[in-house]
């Protein structure tokens, strides 16, 4: 995969993401109102996944291989989009490193306050097993108290850890809410759903729209299956809304990444005893209908996934074809002329290697990276006496020195001395089999991408 197809296959994932989170959008408010909260946070996990796995890159692959294994345009650099892709690619590894950073400043400065922490009082573990037997949670759960944790929270994707304030004032029965609530935030998976986010949030960092939006509806689709599953265990409604309203009294001071915790706002607060009070009164709802949306919506997903592949597809044969050598060298300025050096016998001491390349219906194109002293060639073609044969090589570094020739049919060897981008046209005299070779003549690996017709 090049610097090309990297590049396409990130947009069609940040395209895919953001036309599937649109749909998301009005069907979470239409299915909240009607009581659904478990389907919102399910449906938003599945647009994650395509939003991390590319599975609008199928197409590309059948474009691709298309014609009982002809390869087409897909993926196929020119000059121009090389540069480009390979630039905005690094731009795109430098956004995620930016983030990375901040991420790791965050769990850093939480690492310092967790020095701090220390083992709950065996009265709170001992309550917290029984909570965990009673949900029928298998994995062991650490409960530790601290300061400057601001409400309840829950950490830790293998091991998880329950961290409590140290200066709380809940009572035992608000306890027990506690600990179930952040025990059902153990049993769905949330934190490792969360670390999924990050991974979002790093690969889509030039979308905003993409990465805060599933952070933000995540949390609060969470909260909400979350409260829906506990009010189902704990009888007594009202003092688990009280367990909610004690931990709003709190400062927000730290962030939530990587982390469940049980305090939020106090208007969002607010929403969650509505919710949980109109989902009540709703009756219940019917499972086959669920079903139906949720298959309704994973439909449109893929084919809004190939959609984009698709249309990605067209245009990058578009941009391939405003873009091919033909195209720009009729703008560009003619290629000067360079001395051809022609060898009856081989005295070429280094490796030699064959290269792939990539054949469409315009030209033929190559990507190699090239040892010292080494030659690549290309697989034999046939031509015919009185063609002409014209290459393109776009050299990395700029200034890299190789040899570009071309191997005849009777063994004669032509080539050039080339330092940096080249364009050279080889009159051919014999009819039969040809190569393309370039020789990397530095001390150096050289890269080069190259067209030739």
């Amino acid at each position: 995969m090049d610097w090309t197809s990297n590049f396409f296959v990130i947009v069609t994932l940040t395209l895919t993401g953001s036309i599937l989170l649109l749909l998301w959008l009005p069907l979470q408010k239409w299915l909240g109102k009607r009581g659904y909260v478990s389907l919102p946070y399910f449906l938003l996990i599945a647009i994650g996944f395509f939003c991390i796995v590319p599975v609008a890159y199928i197409p590309f692959w059948i474009q691709l291989y298309k014609n009982w294994g002809t390869q087409s345009l897909a993926f196929l650099p020119t000059p121009p989009l090389y540069h480009s892709a390979r630039l905005f690619f690094l731009i795109w590894l430098v956004g995620i490193l930016f983030r990375l950073v901040r991420y790791g400043i965050s769990i850093r400065q939480f690492q310092k306050i967790r020095r701090s922490f220390r083992p709950a009082p065996a009265a709170s573990r001992e309550l917290l097993e029984r909570c965990r037997k009673e949900m029928g949670i298998r994995r062991s759960v650490v409960l530790l108290e601290g300061y400057g944790v601001p409400s309840p929270m829950l950490r830790g994707v293998w091991k998880p850890q329950i961290i409590l304030p140290a200066d709380h004032t809940y009572t035992p029965e608000e306890m027990r809410c506690v600990f179930f609530h952040e025990l059902t935030h153990q049993r769905h998976g949330d934190i490792f759903f969360k670390s999924l986010l990050v991974c979002i949030a790093c690969i889509h960092w030039f979308n905003p729209f993409l990465s805060r939006a599933m952070n933000r509806y995540f949390d609060e689709w969470s909260e909400a299956y979350c409260d829906e599953t506990v009010c189902r265990t704990v009888n007594n409604h009202k003092l688990y809304y009280e367990s909610l309203r004690k931990a709003a009294v709190a400062a927000k001071r730290y962030s939530s990444l990587l982390c469940a915790r049980l305090y939020e706002s106090q208007n969002g607060i607010v929403r969650r005893i509505q919710r949980m009070e109109q989902n009540r009164k709703i009756r219940s709802h019917s499972r086959k209908a669920a079903v139906l949306i949720a298959a309704a919506f994973l439909l449109a997903g893929n084919a809004t996934a190939f959609a984009a592949g698709a249309e990605i597809t067209q245009i990058h044969e578009t941009l391939y074809y405003l873009t091919e050598p033909e195209a720009i060298q009729e703008e560009a300025a003619p290629p000067t002329t360079a001395v051809e050096y022609t060898a009856k016998t081989e005295d070429w001491t280094g490796e030699t290697l064959e290269g792939e390349v990539q054949e469409s219906r315009a030209s033929t194109s190559f990507e190699w990276a090239i040892p010292a002293r080494t030659r690549v060639q290309t697989p034999e073609f046939y031509r015919n006496a009185g063609d002409q044969l014209s290459v393109s090589i776009l050299p990395t570094p700029l200034d890299a020195s190789f040899r570009l020739g071309i191997t005849e049919p009777d063994g004669t060897r032509r080539y050039i001395l080339c330092n940096g981008n080249t364009t050279h046209t080889f009159s051919l005299t014999q009819s039969g089999s040809y190569r393309i070779y370039v020789e990397n003549t530095s001390g150096s690996t050289i890269s080069v991408v190259g067209t030739y017709v």
